[in-house]
Formats: structure tokens, sequence, C-alpha cells
């Protein structure tokens, strides 16, 4: 495999150092990025890290340049910069909505713009934007985040149909819930509500739970998004997980009734829907099994 330059934003914690040191140790020349690049810690390998604000469009322009300048292309840019605004719709203000969306899907945008006339220019290239399980199965009281990486998964979708015949590939990967420092740049709602605090907290110490019992390792996911990068074949969406492969199916062929049924249960919202939402999989699973018995 030829060696790749690799600009990897949101890059000085869990994913996004993870992948910056896998990527390296094949010999990759990565450009690591983060908001505080001070803070990040030394990786072996061809590395340079680089100061990158994803919300300030003068920052990313300074960043790109730079590496066209030391390089002279930009094999791949992997989005993986983000935050989690948490709370109930009507607990954030729409300044804590807007800023959610500014880093998690604008400032995504806006680094896919910055290097897009690189690779149309030497007619090839990937995009890799980290979206989440919850673009596609969104959780209470984690909306906002999941409308954002929902929209980011959207933008990946048609991009990937735009820039196909330039011969640039578009791939989301969707992880499931993660052991990495989310909760740690997780913003709270902003007026809360006293009607959602009991349910609000059960949703984030599920959360909690999943993450340090179920959660994939930070290594393990980037191990996807580091295939993702460099494999010359790869599909538009990657889940990565055990609960997005257990999930996507629940959200893809199941009623509606059974899938809140399951979020209600996952998210420790209702545990009385516990039961019910047994019975449903099962019916549902017999009588999907009754139909294909039919057909046959």
């Amino acid at each position: 495999m030829s060696k790749l330059v690799i600009v990897v934003t949101g890059a000085s914690s869990g994913i996004g150092l993870e992948l910056t040191r896998i990527l390296a140790k094949r010999g990759h020349q990565i450009y690591a990025t983060a908001r505080r690049p001070e803070q990040m810690k030394s990786i072996d390998g061809v590395v340079e890290i680089l100061k990158l604000d994803v919300t300030d469009t003068s920052s990313i322009k300074n960043c790109i340049e730079h590496v066209i300048a030391s390089e002279g292309r930009i094999d791949v840019l992997v989005n993986n910069a983000g935050f989690a605004q948490v709370g109930g719709w009507e607990e954030v203000s729409l300044d804590q909505v807007r800023a959610q969306f500014e880093t998690n899907l604008f400032g995504a945008l806006a680094c896919i713009q910055a290097v897009l006339p690189h690779m149309r220019k030497a007619g090839h290239g990937r995009i890799i934007n980290v979206t989440s399980v919850m673009s596609f199965i969104p959780a209470p009281f984690w909306g906002i985040y999941a409308a954002s990486k929902a929209a980011l998964d959207s933008l990946s979708e048609s991009l990937y149909q735009e820039l196909r015949p330039l011969g640039i590939r578009v791939t989301a990967v969707q992880p499931g819930i993660t052991r990495t420092p989310l909760h740690n740049v997780m913003e709270l709602p902003g007026k809360p509500v006293d009607a959602y605090t009991e349910r609000r907290g059960r949703s984030f110490r599920a959360t909690a739970f999943m993450e340090r019992w179920t959660g994939s390792s930070p290594r393990f996911v980037a191990k996807q998004v580091a295939r993702a990068a460099t494999w010359p074949w790869f599909g538009l969406r990657r889940r990565v997980g055990v609960d997005a492969w257990l999930l996507w199916p629940l959200r893809k062929f199941s009623p509606l009734f059974v899938m809140f049924e399951g979020i209600r249960t996952f998210f420790w919202q209702d545990w009385s829907g516990l039961a019910r939402f047994i019975v449903a999989v099962v019916l549902f699973r017999a009588a999907l099994f009754g139909l294909i018995v039919l057909l046959l």
C-alpha cells in the first residue's frame, strides 16, 4: 500500500487519537488536528500536529493550505471532531442547538469543501465522516446530538453520489456506544426542566453503563475507520460495535411500537415495557418466519 496523506480532525483523544496512532504506525503521513493541540500526547510515526478549529473557516483554510504546501495533495480526510449536546428539546437554547450543528455538521462540511478542490484536481480521494448509531436510533434526551449526526449521515449519502463519478469515495462510519471521553465534552441543557430531570438522569446513567460494560474500545472503532480510510473498495456505511449491529435491524425491520419499546428499555425510560418489548419481538419474528415459509 502506498503512503497516504491523511488529515484527521478531533485527534486529541478517543477515536481520533487511536486512529492517528494506527495509521502512523502503518507509515502514512498523518496531519493530526485539534482545537488544543498542546493537550495531545506524543505519537510515534510520521505525524504532524496542527491547530484546527472546525468552527473557524480561516483556521480550516490555513490548515489545509499548510498540508497542500507540504505534500501537494490530500488523499484522505477523516471528519471526527464533535461533541454531544444533551437534554430534552425544550431544555436547550437555540444557541446550544446551533453550536451543536456548527461543530458536528457545518464544521465537517467546511473541511470537506476545503479539501474537495484538491481531490478533484488529483482525480481521487476519500472522505470519512464519523457519525453515530444515534443517527438512525435517536435516544431520549440525546436528540440534538442525534439530529446533528443524522444530518451528517445524510450529507455523506448525497455526497457519495455526487463524488463517486469523480473518483472520490465517501464513507459514513456509525460507531455504537464507545468508551471515549464524550461525557467529558458533553454540554448539559441550558435551562433544565424539572419534569424531565428523573428520566434524563436515567438516560445518561444507561448510556454510562453501556459505555463501561458493553461499549467498544476507541481502538476497535479506530481500526474500522482506518480500514475505511485505506482499503481501495469500501461501502457507503460501516456500523461498528455490537449495539450498532443489534439496533440497526430493530430500526430497519421492526414496527415502530416494537422499536420504541426497545429504545425505552435500552435507555432505562420504562422498565414496564420490557415484557411488551420481548413479546413483540418474539411475535414479530414468528410472523416474519411464517411469511418466509409461505413464500417458499
